[in-house]
């Protein structure tokens, strides 16, 4: 039973994460990469290569050792630790789903771009997509303890996948949304990542 709803849960995921790349693309290149060619022109391969390719396929090799042992190594009988990790996979693609439906929503209208969207789920943390991410592969981790303890030591990938948003996504993302309007008021009251009440 449990490699029958990792499975699902992952396919759906990853179906989710492709449908809304594949809705708001418009053919021109990722922001980020253009300011990383910019900031990194004689280097911009090397900062491409490691940056870009390696880094983050790497760490996302790291949080997929936990499907080894949910998928194939474990013994365990479906548990506790299993609806664990159902309740914050799926809880995690909801997440991501709702704010990137309410983000959209909000572009579309034809508001202004520097204007600062804090309304949803942007009302209690900065970057609940990148918050529901970062849930998602803990949750995997879950499945892996579910399906052998002896494959705690799994929990390298979700902590790799959460100092790279962390540290290398957020920041980034923070900068570049400093332009916009208002910004830096909705940065002293809405929390970061972990969801808060919104200060006054």
């Amino acid at each position: 039973m449990r490699q029958t709803v990792v499975l699902a849960i992952v396919l759906f995921w990853g179906l989710r994460l492709t449908y809304n790349w594949a809705r708001q693309w418009r053919g021109n290149e990722d922001w980020r990469y253009a300011d990383l060619r910019k900031q990194n022109s004689r280097l911009f391969w090397l900062a491409n290569l490691i940056g870009i390719e390696l880094m983050p396929t790497s760490l996302v090799f790291l949080g997929c050792l936990s499907l080894y042992p949910a998928l194939s190594a474990g013994s365990n009988p479906f548990g506790f630790l299993d609806g664990i990790g159902m309740v914050i996979t799926v809880s995690a693609i909801l997440i991501e789903t709702v704010a990137d439906e309410q983000l959209r929503e909000f572009l579309k209208k034809g508001k202004k771009t520097r204007q600062t969207f804090s309304s949803g789920l942007w009302t209690y943390t900065r970057h609940p997509n990148y918050l529901g991410e970062i849930s998602f592969w803990w949750g995997l981790y879950f499945f892996s303890l579910a399906a052998d303890l002896n494959y705690w030591w799994t929990f390298v990938g979700p902590v790799g996948i959460t100092f790279l948003f962390i540290f290398v996504s957020i920041p980034i993302m923070e900068k570049h949304l400093s332009r916009r309007t208002s910004y830096a008021e909705y940065q002293q009251k809405v929390s970061k990542l972990i969801p808060w009440i919104r200060r006054k």
